[in-house]
């Protein structure tokens, strides 16, 4: 929690799984100046993730924003190889900064986000 703490924005990609859903908890109780927990929105994410999603950051009592992804639309992700991931979790990641930016200007390039990637993920085969 000390290395969450010292972030001023902190902005959490949050998928309601559990890990995303412990990193946002920490989060919450490192207390930083802001912090923020974002979701994708997208035909490819089922609905009970999303309010799931909703529900943590609510019992959490953190602000939560919702963004719309467009992976979808991209001829690599359509392609729906082993590499499918990676192109959500780079779209993802590419909104959440544009929207960081479009909240916060040019102190945005300070924002951390964090997300629930842990050290057990690395064994596997997860591109992204």
């Amino acid at each position: 929690m000390q290395s969450l703490a010292r972030y001023d924005h902190l902005l959490v990609a949050l998928s309601g799984g559990v890990d995303s859903s412990l990193v946002a908890a920490a989060a919450a109780r490192a207390t930083p100046r802001r912090l923020v927990a974002v979701t994708a929105d997208s035909p490819s994410v089922p609905r009970w993730q999303l309010q799931m999603a909703r529900k943590i950051a609510d019992e959490l009592g953190i602000e939560h924003q919702v963004v719309s992804t467009n992976e979808i639309d991209l001829a690599e992700y359509q392609q729906n190889d082993r590499r499918r991931c990676f192109y959500c979790k780079q779209t993802l990641y590419r909104t959440v900064q544009s929207w960081a930016r479009s909240q916060f200007g040019s102190s945005a390039e300070t924002i951390r986000i964090a997300s629930g990637t842990n050290a057990d993920d690395l064994g596997d085969y997860r591109p992204g």
